[in-house]
């Protein structure tokens, strides 16, 4: 046999044999298991976005908020922060054909929004944290029947007539008005509507406040809460120190406290001294006439602050801010300060994180402090 045929003859039986060897078999498929699911990742919902179309509805219904609301009126306290052509280009964004008054008067500022059917009158918040605590242990000043802060009283007489003559200059007469501010804001923005009301000036139809001080007496809060109920909104997050400053004024309103696990606590519209005396008490006192909703404040860590700790207070936030004596009450320092800082909860961005991550929560009834099964239902706005 050629040395060629035995090559051929060699090679077709090493192929043979390869083709039975168990080795050169493929692998038998497994039994066909299902393909697994793969998880399902939600969609992240839309970042709520502000806009002027919320404000054609209250912020609050009985004892639910429209927290799209809220934001919107967060979004324009937030933006008094802003110099002028920034409060001008910021606000406009929020809506179409809206229009911007910058307000700026010694050291009060703010601005006057308006569209078609809605005007804003947004006061701007304190700067200089280190001697907020100073700032807001003024005297009383009578006034209106009763005593108002005389610091707030002060900052507000110097812009008032600006803040009126522009929103009635953008309508104030005949559309929707809403007051709003934080910290310092969001007293000159309860100070103005009292000033308005009293003296007959514009027609407030709400007001929103963010981490709001005390402003006035118990009888003043008294005319806010039988004018507005719950068309007075203060916003509280958790437990913001600077609204529990000055024990000898009050609070009104309805209040929504924000909690760290994304929810609030809610308590009805009412006069809230905070103190530890009862309303039969109050009552015996002549402080009170029949009939006036009052709350003692259930929460004792939104009580009002003693002398005592209003001094540890000032303490702290002096001690956290040494470095960083001009920052205002938007945004939170850095951690560089050098110590906690006793004004966390105070600041707007953490207001603004919380509100935002509301809008997109289901509308359940939240948790109640007070009775709320007390409130009107309101649909509308209800006219002054």
């Amino acid at each position: 046999m050629s040395t060629n045929r035995k090559s051929l003859a060699i090679a077709l039986v090493c192929a043979v044999w390869l083709a039975g060897c168990p080795a050169a078999k493929k692998p038998a498929p497994k039994p066909d298991q299902g393909t697994k699911p793969k998880p399902v990742v939600p969609e992240p919902l839309p970042a709520a976005v502000a806009s002027f179309d919320e404000l054609a509805t209250p912020p609050a219904q009985g004892d639910r908020i429209r927290w799209k609301t809220v934001l919107t009126l967060a979004t324009l306290a937030n933006i008094s922060y802003d110099e002028a052509p920034d409060q001008v280009a910021h606000a406009s964004v929020l809506g179409t054909n809206v229009v911007v008054r910058p307000l700026s008067k010694e050291s009060s500022e703010g601005f006057v929004a308006a569209d078609e059917r809605a005007v804003v009158i947004s006061f701007r918040g304190t700067k200089g944290l280190a001697d907020i605590v100073t700032d807001i242990k003024g005297l009383a000043k009578d006034q209106f029947g009763g005593h108002v802060h005389s610091g707030f009283s002060k900052a507000l007489d110097v812009i008032y007539d600006d803040a009126a003559e522009a929103a009635i200059g953008l309508g104030a007469r005949s559309k929707t008005v809403w007051i709003t501010g934080h910290s310092l804001g969001g007293a000159l923005a309860t100070a103005f509507t009292l000033k308005a009301l009293k003296e007959e000036g514009i027609s407030v139809h709400g007001i929103v406040t963010f981490g709001q001080p005390l402003v006035m007496s118990e009888n003043l809060c008294g005319f806010l809460h039988d004018t507005f109920n719950d068309r007075y909104l203060r916003i509280v997050n958790q437990t913001d120190p600077i609204t529990r400053l000055i024990p000898k004024y009050r609070h009104a309103g309805a209040r929504a406290q924000l909690t760290d696990d994304g929810n609030y606590e809610w308590r009805p519209p009412g006069v809230a001294p905070t103190g530890p005396a009862s309303e039969a008490q109050h009552r015996r006192r002549g402080r009170l006439p029949e009939g006036r909703v009052v709350d003692i404040e259930p929460k004792s860590e939104l009580e009002l602050m003693s002398e005592d700790e209003m001094r540890e207070l000032d303490r702290q936030v002096r001690q956290a801010h040494r470095v960083t004596r001009k920052r205002s009450a938007r945004r939170a320092p850095p951690e560089a300060v050098g110590a906690w800082d006793p004004l966390t909860y105070h600041y707007m961005d953490g207001y603004i994180e919380k509100i935002r991550a509301l809008c997109n929560r289901p509308s359940d009834r939240p948790s109640a402090v007070g009775d709320a099964d007390k409130l009107g239902q309101q649909t509308e706005i209800p006219k002054p």
